[in-house]
């Protein structure tokens, strides 16, 4: 389908959807304060069930791994100790490939998510930094680029170039780079809570205007379009892109997502389990009174339905690659094919059908209809 014509179907479903929204906001004044909006609600389980706790899961996951690197570099031949440290990386990712279901507000504002997790990793840009000249300390790595630092280029370290671990220069940047994701993981959480920057505390008063949000559409357009977001970089970035899609029909296993750990399938399914998490308003056994799926089904409860129907059959899709995505793009095309269609449908659900009941503007990204 052309992306014209996607778009107009979509944007056609908005008008439809509008006359529906209005309900969401017929108690707010003339100045789109919205204050009985359900929205609101929504906006502040999703902090307080998600958000909050998902960043709180990163951190717990973050406190492990400095030691566990730092205990890798006293003996960097020693097996187990270069397993814990992988498998800390790995409890780390995890939940921050959860969270990119909602990288807005500081997360972007401030960069974190450059500086955790840039990809596709430029391996000339680390080994500039091995075989350089400057002292490492977390000082020095805290102001490099982000193709320098972040999870990233320490999954290279890893999983890549371990045995070069015994070179001290090599582990001190090891050591530093996860000292510098704790501190940015650290960093957001602060910008989450009272603490620090509370900026949970403007996405629960955004109906009545604060600093940040003039009125509930707005914070809630920033929610979707993290959303939207996460869900155009699985189909294009993450799985069209590596499978050669978009380059031709010649894979690309080099731009696979964690390609040094065989991690990106894995990282796929954390993305779908963060976008199930800010649809159903629900982390674990707790779930939020108002959430999209509790709004979407006020108004179709067939389609709240298809949503968590296609997000679980996309997850489905995503378990029925055979790992590592890398290699799976050349050996399993057709398996690689059918979790990016599955993708690429439910982004087009959202964009087309649940953005509307939301009260909110569908985007759209140079791919779409590709």
């Amino acid at each position: 389908m052309r992306a014209e014509h996607l778009e107009l179907i979509m944007r056609i479903s908005a008008v439809t959807w509008a006359v529906l929204a209005v309900a969401l906001s017929a108690c707010g004044g003339e100045d789109g304060s919205d204050r009985n909006d359900r929205r609101q609600e929504l906006l502040t389980g999703l902090a307080d069930t998600v958000i909050v706790p998902t960043l709180a899961d990163i951190a717990e996951a973050v406190a492990e791994l400095s030691p566990a690197v730092s205990s890798l570099c006293e003996e960097p031949s020693n097996a187990e100790r270069l397993a814990a440290a992988r498998e800390a990386w790995r409890a780390v990712r995890r939940p921050w490939k959860r969270s990119e279901a909602f990288w807005f507000g500081p997360v972007s504002d401030s960069r974190i998510d450059g500086s955790v997790d840039f990809w596709p990793v430029r391996i000339a840009d680390i080994e500039e930094i091995v075989t350089g000249s400057e002292t490492i300390t977390a000082e020095y790595v805290a102001s490099l680029g982000a193709s320098r630092k972040g999870l990233p280029a320490l999954e290279y370290l890893l999983f890549a170039v371990s045995d070069n671990l015994g070179v001290e220069r090599t582990c001190d940047y090891a050591v530093a780079l996860a000292a510098d994701v704790a501190t940015n993981v650290l960093r957001l959480q602060d910008a989450w809570l009272p603490r620090g920057g509370d900026f949970r505390g403007a996405l629960a008063t955004a109906a009545g205007g604060n600093d940040v949000y003039r009125n509930v559409t707005e914070a809630t357009q920033d929610v979707g379009d993290a959303l939207f977001g996460l869900l155009q970089r699985m189909e294009d970035a993450k799985l069209a892109t590596p499978a050669g899609f978009r380059n031709g029909g010649i894979p690309v296993p080099e731009r696979a997502e964690s390609r040094f750990s065989d991690n990106a399938l894995a990282d796929l399914e954390e993305n779908l389990d963060g976008v199930s998490s800010v649809y159903g308003g629900t982390l674990g056994v707790s779930t939020a009174e108002v959430s999209f799926s509790s709004l979407v089904e006020g108004f179709d409860r067939g389609l709240d339905a298809d949503v968590r129907a296609a997000i679980e059959r996309c997850k489905q899709s995503i378990q029925a690659v055979p790992p590592p995505l890398s290699s799976a793009v050349s050996d399993s095309p057709a398996e690689v094919a059918a979790a990016f269609e599955c993708v690429k449908e439910l982004r087009t659900l959202f964009l087309a059908d649940v953005a509307g009941p939301l009260g909110i503007t569908p985007t759209f990204g140079d791919n779409d209809g590709d």
